[in-house]
């Protein structure tokens, strides 16, 4: 389970888009046209978020490489990318009256979308992730120890108490982290590496892959 920390803002996405149905609770979804098996009703959320009609959130769902998967499948990218409008526009639309906490998990998940649309699909990023995707799958077990640090960096700057990291220190360790992933990825046999790449995952891999801001602007990377 490890490796799919690594991506677990697709991961959540997932969980929460919304098709406005009359009288259909999600914790009660039987399995229907799109596979999706009934969830537990959880928290005080008792009428939850729908799925959306034309697209099953599996699109969002990586693979699961325990059972012999690729973590990211062809065309893994663009199936995410091209179907956040429809999530986004269904969870938009999404309101319940009676739950405040429904309301407030929608709304997250809204923000959630919206930052991945921002660093992911409308970024230079993208289509060097097409083209290193066969990498990825064979080295997530070697990267998920560079993204945990990245992570960490990021929740440290968010802590509102003394021991909260300073932009100096946060970029420091960055640009350190990144010099390993680069080193790494450098040793793709099947990815055509050139400078002009190298810039583009220094500057966008880990916004791509973060659930949160990466909350400094950092130079030289």
């Amino acid at each position: 389970m490890a490796v799919l920390r690594l991506f677990v803002i697709i991961l959540a996405a997932t969980c929460c888009m919304c098709y406005p149905q009359e009288n259909r609770l999600l914790w009660k979804l039987e399995t229907d046209s799109h596979t999706i098996s009934k969830r537990d009703h959880d928290d005080d959320c008792s009428l939850d978020v729908y799925f959306c009609p034309k697209t099953s959130p599996s699109v969002m769902t990586p693979g699961d490489p325990s059972q012999g998967q690729d973590l990211f499948r062809k065309d893994f990218f663009d199936d995410v990318c091209s179907s956040i409008p429809e999530f986004l526009k269904c969870a938009e639309d999404y309101h319940d009256n009676r739950s405040q906490v429904c309301e407030d998990r929608v709304r997250s998940v809204v923000k959630l979308l919206s930052l991945r649309e921002m660093t992911l699909c409308k970024s230079p990023i993208l289509p060097i992730a097409r083209e290193i995707r066969p990498c990825l799958n064979r080295k997530v077990t070697t990267l998920t120890p560079f993204y945990e640090r990245v992570m960490d960096l990021i929740i440290s700057s968010e802590r509102n108490t003394t021991y909260r990291i300073t932009k100096t220190n946060f970029c420091q360790s960055y640009r350190e982290i990144i010099e390993d992933t680069i080193s790494e990825l450098q040793t793709c046999e099947d990815f055509q590496w050139s400078a002009k790449k190298e810039v583009k995952l220094r500057r966008f891999y880990y916004p791509a892959l973060s659930w949160k801001r990466i909350p400094f602007q950092c130079e030289n990377l």
